[in-house]
């Protein structure tokens, strides 16, 4: 994303969406996507994100007595196989309504008609896309140029660490590391400073964090075709080289002071 630290994770109104042919005597019935972490927290949740997620839906309800949301059940499954919920559910013809997709999934999930374009939704509401990254916005137009996700939350990502951990490695708190090889060698003092201390974390998958790297050498994730469409840019020396890093950081094995 233009050398942006930008990610950006969305929820997708699905198809036979709400506000339907309901009659304003009848009730609206909406299903979210549940098991994931992207529907309805439960009244005893004590993650701070999902007691917020919990108000918003408490004041939702209080605000709309006509609407019943639900989280729609099914298959559940954890790590690399939590889509094949949602996509049994899609297979057996009991989808959510609304439901969580990235980039990633995107394209795949237009093209298989699991999502209906939203465009008639934001005209009666367009401030809705008034904060939308111009970037952002301009993925999600690229398929036909219609809009068939809104974004659910945007998000800048940066490094942080504890100063805790770096007294303990007898590094100045104060002073970050600016450069790869500083931070590399911050990373193996860390470790060294306690045990089972690791010095970085990646997330799961990496690639939330790796294509950063990519940016910092001077490369791109994707690049634009000419006919308008878009595709992977790491054949590249910046892609090159973000992989050594990243080789570097994982599995390459030092000496201890101690031997």
């Amino acid at each position: 994303m233009q050398n942006s630290l930008v990610h950006c994770r969305w929820l997708l109104l699905g198809v036979g969406l709400l506000l339907s042919a309901a009659t304003p005597a009848e009730e609206i019935l909406i299903r979210m996507m549940g098991g994931t972490g992207f529907g309805i927290p439960p009244k005893e949740a004590t993650n701070p994100r999902q007691v917020a997620r919990r108000a918003v839906f408490e004041e939702f309800r209080k605000q709309n007595p006509d609407i019943r949301v639900v989280n729609a059940g099914g298959l559940e499954m954890t790590g690399e196989r939590a889509e094949s919920m949602f996509l049994m559910s899609m297979a057996g013809d009991r989808p959510p309504d609304v439901f969580y997709v990235n980039f990633r999934q995107y394209y795949n999930y237009i093209e298989q008609g699991f999502c209906r374009p939203l465009d008639d939704l934001i005209a009666r509401d367009p401030v809705i896309m008034a904060n939308v990254n111009p970037m952002v916005k301009g993925v999600l137009q690229s398929y036909d140029g219609k809009v068939y996700s809104i974004p659910w939350f945007q998000v800048a990502m940066g490094l942080y660490f504890r100063k805790d951990h770096f007294r303990d490695a007898g590094l100045d708190p104060l002073r970050p590391p600016r450069t790869w090889d500083e931070f590399h060698e911050y990373a193996k003092k860390l470790t060294e400073s306690a045990p089972g201390r690791a010095g970085f974390a990646f997330s799961k998958p990496p690639g939330y964090h790796w294509s950063n790297f990519v940016f910092q050498a001077g490369g791109q994730v994707v690049r634009n075709r000419p006919d308008g469409t878009t595709e992977a840019a790491i054949d590249s020396p910046a892609g090159a080289m973000a992989i050594d890093y990243f080789r570097r950081l994982t599995v390459e094995t030092w000496k201890r002071p101690d031997g």
